[in-house]
């Protein structure tokens, strides 16, 4: 099994930015800027304190 980490990764961005801009959340700016530059391990371990739905970017190869 394999993920998505670039359509992970960019939704993750995605998710922060708009808690910046709609929500006021100041500290979503700097983690849009972390995701950018996190592992791919990161990036995973991030979407799942998310409460992302993994299974939307998995693939077999």
């Amino acid at each position: 099994m394999f993920f998505d980490i670039d359509g992970l990764r960019d939704d993750l961005e995605d998710d922060s930015y708009a808690a910046f801009f709609a929500g006021g959340y100041g500290g979503a700016m700097i983690e849009a800027m972390e995701i950018e530059d996190a592992s791919d391990e990161e990036v995973i371990r991030s979407a799942q304190q998310r409460g992302f739905d993994l299974s939307k970017y998995e693939y077999e190869d």
